[in-house]
């Protein structure tokens, strides 16, 4: 019986560590390859279409999608790594272009970590790095040393000219030599590497924060307001109401949600959720107010908006 209740505990052990972690994978729609950059540090080495992080322990973490053709702009944007619920998941992002041709990062998909699928192929995976991806450059010098010999039989008046390619820069000189009479070329590379952290997180924007002060509206407050902006007959004075409520407080996305939820038009809706992203205390959970749309190009407006 104690054998058994031992092997019981070592399971339940076992599950609980498998999913005290997230998953995060991204891939390309149109097959850009892209370098993925979590919190400032790079994931990847060499650019993918596909790829999955595994081994994220934090709610969420600031993204930036640095594509390898480098005429395309970078994103810069804030990922949930838990599902709706704030469960341990793997969440799957899509980069794709919407109607204006920009490139876009948006939610795809949420797998409960005890349901994962087989790894796609092409797909790297990767767990996640605290530390610079290390990166190898190489440094080529040439110098080439020319001899010309002068007219002078007597061996004096000799020119020596000498160039040197260091990375794209040209240094020449002249050289007088008085005791050579032979003509020759010499040419002698030298390559270099040295090994570099990319850890840069230079371009990336961190999200807005104007109005939230890390507070909570507790239950009891939440559900007063909520009366408040419910009382009112026009659509107008919910939506005045609502933000001053908004101005003076901090909000989950799940209470900006139940709010946009009392509007009748999706305008309405729509004006809220973008008036009300400065005083979210976790971005990174905004998508839960899409829910409240009924419309696919309002999520669109809105998303455009964030980004």
């Amino acid at each position: 019986m104690k054998r058994l209740i031992l092997i019981f505990i070592t399971f339940i052990s076992i599950q609980t560590f498998a999913q005290s972690y997230s998953n995060i994978t991204v891939f390309s729609e149109d097959g850009k390859p892209f370098y993925l950059m979590l919190n400032g540090i790079k994931q990847n080495e060499k650019a993918q279409t596909n790829i999955k992080v595994e081994g994220l322990t934090l709610p969420q973490y600031q993204a930036q999608i640095v594509f390898e053709d480098q005429s395309i702009p970078t994103i810069s944007k804030g990922l949930a790594a838990k599902d709706v619920d704030g469960n341990f998941a793997e969440v799957a992002y899509r980069i794709k272009q919407n109607k204006k041709g920009e490139y876009k990062l948006r939610v795809f998909t949420f797998t409960p970590m005890d349901q994962l699928p087989p790894v796609l192929p092409g797909m790297e995976v990767v767990q996640f790095s605290s530390t610079p991806v290390e990166e190898t450059k190489t440094e080529t010098v040439t110098t080439t040393v020319t001899t010309t010999a002068g007219g002078n039989t007597g061996g004096t008046g000799e020119n020596v000219s000498m160039g040197m390619n260091v990375n794209g820069m040209n240094v020449s000189m002249n050289v007088n030599v008085n005791d050579a009479q032979m003509s020759s070329s010499q040419t002698t590379t030298t390559t270099t590497s040295t090994t570099t952290s990319s850890s840069s997180s230079a371009g990336i924007q961190a999200l807005p924060d104007d109005g939230c002060n890390g507070a909570s509206m507790s239950p009891s407050e939440f559900t007063s307001a909520k009366g408040s902006i419910n009382s009112k007959t026009f659509e107008d004075s919910k939506l005045s109401i609502a933000k001053q409520i908004t101005k003076a407080n901090c909000l989950s996305a799940a209470q900006v949600k139940e709010i946009m939820l009392l509007f009748t038009y999706e305008d309405s809706k729509l004006d809220f959720a973008k008036f009300a992203y400065p005083y979210t205390f976790d971005k990174g959970n905004y998508f839960k107010v899409n829910d409240a749309f009924e419309f696919e190009s309002t999520i669109e407006e809105l998303q455009d908006f964030i980004d």
